[in-house]
């Protein structure tokens, strides 16, 4: 006996007199032109099943275990199809209309046909039924008795129809019944002696579930397909389960494999070993498959430290404080963000979270606040908490590149103009630039410096205007997002202080000094990031000498920038 996880409780499999029932997979009701179709179905969740419908049929047939397939099919003449059931609801095509695959729902038609996918094999049952469940005016009653059959499996279309009707009728029968509605795997699993393991029953996660789960344990490692599609589904829910407080790693099978294929082709010990050395956490693999889609795309990479602080927001039990506070620091450290600027969009999401809950009780608790609810924007209406801006994300995520801009607007505005005696800002920014230049996170900005450092060694004199007019429109375009076009002095000052008002060209110098020494202050405060990684992990004796020197190194020049500044803090 099998005991198979399943709900309302678990399901006794027994392998002796157990026996697959497949309804009606034909032609007729999976396939565009057919019965389905013409009833206004849609016909993509029937074509989605069929992958899954034909692997359990393969696991019976390795097994050995019998085989019904039903067909719902009427007689040539309709004798066996009652007149309300013909003329019932407004079809394209009735039954026994001749149809794109000859007459709909008729016996030896092309569209009666069980589709190549699920195709029955000789020595499997077949069975032609005229209504929705298979019992009625058939012999299948018989055929499982002769057969010692006593547990039943269901799967097929359709699930709301056909077959719950079917298994309605055999459980009145005393059948022990199973529908299955979404995988084999978990069967082939246990088969393999690897029980822990249980499968959603529908299409995702749900709230319920993950709570059952929780009464066994707080660690939930969920299996997908490793395509496009497995992906996805892997990345849409799990919200839920960080709000349950569980510990959610993803492992992704193979492409083009399936839990059921790929402990079948490996067995069950090396399944267990891929699973446990592919174990991915959760919102680290969110933050994962995010960056790769973002690529270089300025706005999906701020709105992704929105959607990742979201998520870490969800952890929100207390016993998980410790546990958040890792995911801060190790997304702060693959988005290369501060970790403080993150922690505070997270109390954002946080604060919002709360916000929205305490107007939903003032409201519940409140029946005339409701009323007035209601009659300003709908029954019941709170509006929502706003999230944190995009501008937000993008000075945390782009604080580095704020910087960046800040050098080539420098030198674009003010390159032509006098540094001292004998050198002009362009020397100036372009001397500083070497050390500088692998450091630079947005390399469309070196595109701009190496362009104007060639005009200029060429004895041209570029300025904003030579980018801004630029025949390369993404050029252009990046020297518009650098300018300060919208920031202008406001006349207003005019009225409180006399005599001459300093402009941005008469503090230039200071200008291009405080830009450079912040960007340097920046880059410097990175490396020594880094390298405290570096010293946090093993090394030998002249390794860590060589990090320790680098650390000091650092420091000094931190230290010298900061004295000729003056204070300086870096956020």
């Amino acid at each position: 006996m099998i005991e198979i996880p399943a709900k309302p409780f678990p399901y006794p499999l027994d392998p002796a007199h157990t026996a697959l029932v497949v309804i009606d997979m034909q032609r007729d009701f999976v396939e565009p032109g057919g019965f389905g179709e013409t009833l206004g179905n849609d016909l993509s969740p029937v074509a989605a099943i069929v992958p899954t419908v034909a692997a359990l049929i393969q696991l019976f047939r390795q097994k050995q275990w019998p085989i019904l397939h039903t067909r719902e099919s009427h007689k040539p003449d309709l004798s066996d199809c009652p007149p309300a059931k013909r003329l019932r609801g407004a079809p394209a095509l009735r039954i026994g209309d001749a149809g794109p695959m000859g007459r709909i729902l008729i016996q030896g038609e092309p569209g009666n046909a069980i589709i190549d996918a699920c195709a029955p094999r000789p020595g499997e049952i077949v069975v032609d039924k005229p209504g929705k469940g298979m019992f009625y005016a058939t012999a299948i009653g018989e055929i499982l008795k002769q057969r010692g059959v006593s547990h039943l499996v269901f799967a097929g279309v359709t699930t709301e129809v056909c077959v719950q009707t079917s298994m309605r009728e055999a459980n009145d029968r005393g059948y022990e019944c199973l529908l299955v509605e979404g995988y084999t795997d978990v069967i082939s699993l246990h088969q393999a002696g690897i029980e822990n393991v249980v499968a959603s029953g529908g299409t995702s996660l749900t709230v319920d579930q993950l709570r059952l789960i929780k009464k066994y344990t707080k660690h939930l490692t969920i299996i997908y397909d490793g395509d496009g599609a497995g992906i996805k589904a892997a990345l849409r829910g799990l919200d839920m389960a960080l709000e349950e407080s569980l510990d959610v790693k993803l492992v992704l099978i193979p492409d083009k494999e399936d839990p059921d294929s790929y402990v079948r082709k490996i067995g069950a010990a090396a399944f267990r070993d891929f699973v446990a050395a592919n174990k991915k956490d959760f919102i680290l693999f969110q933050l994962e498959v995010a960056l790769k889609d973002a690529a270089g795309d300025s706005n999906k990479k701020a709105e992704l430290v929105n959607q990742m602080a979201e998520t870490i927001a969800k952890i929100n039990k207390a016993e998980d404080f410790t546990r958040q506070q890792d995911y801060i620091r190790q997304c702060a450290e693959i988005l290369r963000i501060e970790e403080a600027g993150l922690h505070s969009l997270v109390n954002k999401f946080i604060r919002g979270r709360i916000e929205k809950q305490e107007s939903r009780a003032a409201a519940q608790g409140d029946a005339a606040k409701a009323a007035e609810q209601s009659t300003a924007g709908g029954p019941g209406e709170i509006a929502d908490t706003p999230l944190p801006s995009d501008d937000e994300s993008i000075s945390l995520l782009f604080r580095h590149e704020q910087n960046e801009r800040g050098m080539i607007r420098s030198l674009l505005d003010y390159g032509l103009k006098t540094w001292d005696e004998q050198t002009s800002v362009a020397d100036y920014i372009l001397a500083e630039c070497i050390d500088l230049y692998e450091l630079i996170d947005n390399k469309r900005l070196l595109k701009i410096l190496d362009l104007y450092k060639s005009w200029y060694e060429k004895g041209q004199e570029p300025t904003t205007k030579s980018f801004l007019y630029h025949e390369d429109q993404e050029l252009s375009t990046l020297a518009v997002s650098i300018m300060d076009l919208h920031l202008e002095i406001s006349p207003n000052w005019k009225d409180h202080f006399e005599g001459k008002i300093a402009t941005p060209e008469d503090l230039y110098r200071e200008d291009v000094l405080s830009t450079m020494c912040y960007l340097k202050l920046r880059k410097i405060k990175r490396l020594m990031e880094e390298n405290q990684q570096d010293l946090s992990k093993p090394h030998d004796d002249e390794e860590l000498r060589v990090l320790l020197q680098t650390h000091k190194h650092l420091k000094d020049l931190e230290i010298e920038l900061t004295r000729n500044m003056g204070t300086v803090i870096v956020k």
